[in-house]
Formats: structure tokens, sequence, C-alpha cells
């Protein structure tokens, strides 16, 4: 199964799983996670009171503010979602559902302030310098991100991230600014939402996409002024029909199937 299919399926099972906060699946499903988070980080005193809390005080509109702030969920899913590791995906499958359900409501909210259906966006990262190579060979392709992908409105943010105010000890990484051409117009699938209400940090402008987001790889250029990598993307649809078909496909053939046997057929492909 390609990244491109295998996001998008993960998102739209986890939207089609019907629970609420008080029948049986839901309540295996937040134990499975409590259980494994505990057991994780069992040695971990400081992160075992995180996860009290969250026990305690979480619900499903908090999702975006627990992973905005970079808890345990935030990093244990993303190391999940990078190595496509469904068995630690199926036991995060109620946060996840939260999360990726919260995103979408949130994502109306941004037309009401955008003035143009088009705009850009920014995010700074460190890349090994293989990682570039490997990008520049997919210009002018589509792109997945492997997983939830953080940007900001304001590109200085992201020349933070990047790292322009620091000396970059590891030779093999090197600064990299996306800069990323949203239009509204022409991909309606995309989901994005901004998260700065949500944020212990907001004058980061964080604007956060979902699970599996798709762009096409316009270019990649070095910057010689900053020292830094230019990476291109912009927001796109087209690949969209060709996934929701195989995604379709695949979700009627295990429409009777339980939950965990579904997941436990993704992990075979």
């Amino acid at each position: 199964m390609s990244s491109f299919v295998w996001y998008q399926f993960l998102k739209v099972f986890l939207m089609k799983m019907n629970t609420t906060d008080d029948d049986d699946d839901h309540v295996e499903a937040r134990n499975d996670m409590i259980t494994h988070c505990r057991w994780f980080y069992r040695d971990n005193k400081s992160i075992l009171k995180q996860i009290d809390e969250f026990e305690n005080v979480y619900k499903s509109t908090d999702a975006i503010r627990w992973y905005s702030k970079q808890s345990f969920v935030y990093r244990l899913i993303n190391v999940a979602l990078r190595t496509e590791n469904m068995s630690v995906l199926y036991l995060f499958r109620y946060y996840l559902k939260d999360l990726c359900g919260q995103l979408t409501q949130n994502f109306r909210q941004i037309e009401l302030y955008v003035r143009d259906m088009s705009f850009e966006l920014y995010r700074g990262v460190r890349l090994n310098t293989n990682e570039v190579e490997k990008l520049k060979q997919s210009i002018g392709q589509m792109i997945s991100a492997n997983g939830f992908l953080s940007a900001t409105w304001d590109r200085q943010i992201a020349e933070v991230y990047a790292g322009f105010a620091q000396q970059l000890t590891d030779k093999n990484l090197v600064s990299v600014i996306y800069k990323i051409n949203v239009d509204l117009a022409q991909a309606r699938s995309i989901i994005f939402a901004d998260v700065a209400q949500y944020s212990e940090h907001l004058d980061e402008q964080e604007v956060l996409f979902d699970i599996g987001s798709i762009f096409t790889l316009n270019s990649i250029e070095f910057d010689d002024k900053n020292n830094c990598w230019l990476i291109s993307l912009t927001t796109t649809d087209k690949m969209e029909e060709i996934v929701d078909k195989h995604v379709q496909s695949k979700l009627d053939s295990l429409r009777y199937v339980p939950t965990h046997i579904v997941f436990g057929e993704i992990l075979l492909e």
C-alpha cells in the first residue's frame, strides 16, 4: 500500500469509527492507550504525572491542545506515524479520532479571516543532506506528509526552527524552509487548522495539517544569502480520486470486520 493510500485509509477509517464516551469500544480504546503510555514511560515519573492528568481531565475538545504542547501523546504518535507502526496507532485510535475530528471542525474558521482563497504558510526544519537529495528526485511529483504537519503563518518563526540563529554542529544537517502555497479553491480536500489558540506559544502562529496531506513538490533551490534550502510546495487534490477509490474499495471489503481485524489487515500490507 502506497504512503498516499496508507495515510488516507488510516484517517478515513478513524473517522468512521462510531464511538461515544460511554460505549464499551470507547472505554476500551481509552484504556488501551493509557495502559500503553504508562508502560512505555514506566520509569519516567514526570511523564507519568502527565498521563495521570490526561486520564483525569482529557476530553475530545482538548485533542489539539495536548498535541500542540508536545506532550507524551505528541511524541509517541509521531514516532508511530513516521514508522507506519499500526500496532501502536491502533492503541491510539481513541485520541487520533478526536484530533482528526477537531482539526476538521476548526478548518472552516480559517476561511472567516483569510481574505484570499490562496495564501502562503511556512515550515522550518533541519534535514539530513541525504533527505534533501531524495526530495530533489521528486520535483514535479506529489508527496504525502508522513503524519500531521506543523507550519506557521510567520516566515521568521520558520527560520528559527530551521536553525537560522544557531550554528549547526552536525555537518550532515542543513537548514530548510518549506514555503507551502495553499489554494482553498483548488484543493478542497485539504484539512488544516489554525491551532495558535490552543498552543502554549501563541507567538508561533501555528497551523496544523491533518494526517496524510498531499502536496505537489514544485522546486528546491539553495539560498546562498541565508545558507538554507528553499522547498516550494502546493496543496493539491490531484490524487484524491485515485486514493478515494482505493480507500473506499478497501473499506467496502472490510465493512463487517471488527476494528482490530481491520488494523491487522493494514499491518500485513
